[in-house]
């Protein structure tokens, strides 16, 4: 997370403790080769695609949902498989 990043983030009321729990997080995936999309804010993680122990390719994107429950509502995704 650059510092341009981290000061925009206090600018919208993010905590420091919360912006360290994000980049904490974020070094972590980036230490497995995955780079990260957060979504909500808080210290601690409350969600995560994929879940803890699936595996995915490098250099894929994991969402990290921090102080708010996943949503409940589910939808059917299509297969795109072959689609170009």
């Amino acid at each position: 997370m650059t510092v341009k990043e981290q000061l925009m983030l206090i600018s919208k009321g993010y905590t420091r403790e919360e912006i360290n729990a994000m980049k904490e997080a974020e070094k972590l995936l980036k230490e497995q080769g995955l780079t990260c999309r957060i979504s909500g804010s808080g210290e601690t993680v409350t969600g995560q695609i994929p879940a803890p122990g699936q595996s995915i390719p490098g250099g894929s994107q994991a969402l990290l949902y921090f102080g708010e429950e996943i949503s409940e509502d589910t939808v059917d995704v299509p297969n795109f498989k072959g689609m170009n």
